[in-house]
């Protein structure tokens, strides 16, 4: 396996440039750290997240989070069913 090494995180972040972002499931996003993660990470091009959980309460944070306001959303009401 090819292994490659950063130096610094903002190296990473250069290499990660020429990548489509990832499709990602963002389990239990009913907290606002991390939709504001996910948010930025898809801001930066890095993933193209889908947040999963309490559809009502993420809707609700996203309106306090400007730049995940438009992100997309699927409810699932218990960890079993996410």
């Amino acid at each position: 396996m090819n292994e490659i090494e950063f130096k610094t995180f903002h190296d990473l972040l250069e290499a990660a440039d020429c990548l489509s972002p990832l499709k990602t499931a963002v389990v239990d996003a009913t907290a606002p750290h991390v939709i504001e993660g996910a948010a930025l990470a898809a801001q930066r091009g890095l993933l193209d997240p889908l947040l999963i959980g309490d559809k009502t309460r993420i809707e609700q944070l996203c309106e306090h989070i400007p730049m995940a306001r438009g992100l997309s959303v699927h409810h699932a009401s218990s960890e079993q069913e996410a």
